[in-house]
């Protein structure tokens, strides 16, 4: 299109194959990419977007000084430029009335490409493969620190038809094809690029979803809300809209909300049960652990502090440890062998002792 907003004429197009032939004459490598009914990729860019540009250019195909030759005698171009026209419907690999989208189309026993020689007027349907699938939505998976993207994948082998994931990164290798398809799966040879390709532009408007696969606070829009097995939790209970498919391991994390309101009973004595979790060591070591969690919710929590402090009650506990052994060899001296009041002494300092081995224990993740 030009910018006037007139469409390319065949004179523009012969620009592009005198161009081709060129760099095909300097012995360079030469892919032609056809933008459609625009004029360069950058006007395919501004009217359809990037997924637009990436097709055309996964489309492209290499062309020699010959075959550039020819199509600029007849007055045609690559096989990917011209899309069937009626004449066109039933030649080829079968026979049948399906509707092609640009050179693809799906068929009963699989996709075709239409394939134009350059110098032919009319080409050939081929098979690019024995299977139909199309991309029924692309799912991007938050895991709460990065974010990565799936495609949900429909599929459709000798009558019998699958779902099934699979990673964006992966998509264009078409290793998923045998994995999840099975040995039945057939892309035909050199067809894989053009499978994809098929795919991609046969799929049309894909469906795009936000799943989140971690447990714990996040913002979504303007709302702070807590994710589960069972989805979101606001403020006001459940959010609709939020999908949470949690990994193996916490699968069943999930918190039951129906027909529980704040002030209830059960909810009371949950809230009382999580407070009690304070007595299982000294109030300095628990209380700051506990109340990380509702912490959480509205910052971090300083863990490198808390810890350096627990850190020095060990170490003034391991040396008390060391004072005890020795005020119990000088109580037996002091006392002379009585050892009702050296066991009364000692039990006061045990009692020191053993509260630091409690902070010890906490420490390691262990229960005292």
């Amino acid at each position: 299109m030009r910018r006037d907003g007139s469409l390319k004429t065949p004179a523009d197009k012969s620009n592009w194959i005198k161009a081709a032939r060129h760099f095909a004459a300097q012995s360079c490598e030469v892919d032609i990419v056809w933008p459609g009914r625009y004029g360069d990729l950058n006007e395919l860019l501004m009217a359809e977007g990037p997924d637009a540009v990436r097709i055309a250019i996964e489309s492209s195909e290499p062309v020699t000084t010959a075959s550039i030759d020819e199509a600029t005698a007849t007055g045609t171009s690559d096989d990917d430029d011209d899309a069937p026209g009626e004449d066109d419907a039933d030649g080829g690999a079968t026979a049948n009335t399906a509707k092609a989208v640009g050179n693809y189309r799906v068929s009963e026993g699989g996709m075709e490409y239409y394939a134009r020689p350059p110098n032919a007027k009319t080409g050939n349907w081929v098979w690019i493969a024995n299977f139909t699938a199309r991309i029924k939505s692309q799912i991007r998976m938050d895991d709460g620190v990065e974010a990565t993207h799936t495609f949900e994948i429909e599929a459709t082998i000798n009558g019998r038809s699958s779902t099934f994931l699979v990673p964006a990164a992966q998509f264009g290798s078409m290793n998923w094809v045998l994995e999840n398809l099975g040995a039945e799966a057939v892309v035909y040879p050199n067809q894989e690029k053009r499978t994809k390709v098929g795919i991609q532009i046969l799929s049309g408007s894909v469906t795009k979803r936000s799943v989140y696969t971690h447990t714990g606070f996040r913002l979504v829009g303007d709302e702070h809300v807590f994710m589960h097995a069972g989805g979101a939790l606001g403020a006001n209970g459940p959010v609709e809209g939020i999908e949470v498919q949690l990994p193996a391991g916490i699968e069943n994390y999930m918190l039951e909300t129906e027909g529980t309101k704040i002030g209830d009973k059960q909810l009371r004595e949950a809230v009382e049960a999580s407070m009690r979790v304070i007595s299982v060591a000294p109030y300095k070591v628990t209380f700051p652990l506990h109340a990380s969690a509702p912490r959480a919710i509205i910052g971090g929590a300083d863990y490198v502090s808390c810890w350096e402090r627990v850190g020095e009650l060990v170490g003034a506990a391991l040396a008390r440890r060391a004072r005890r052994d020795a005020v119990a060899t000088a109580l037996g001296a002091i006392l002379g062998g009585d050892t009702r009041e050296s066991d009364a002494i000692l039990e006061l300092v045990d009692g020191h002792v053993m509260a630091a081995e409690r902070v010890r224990v906490a420490h390691q993740g262990q229960r005292p």
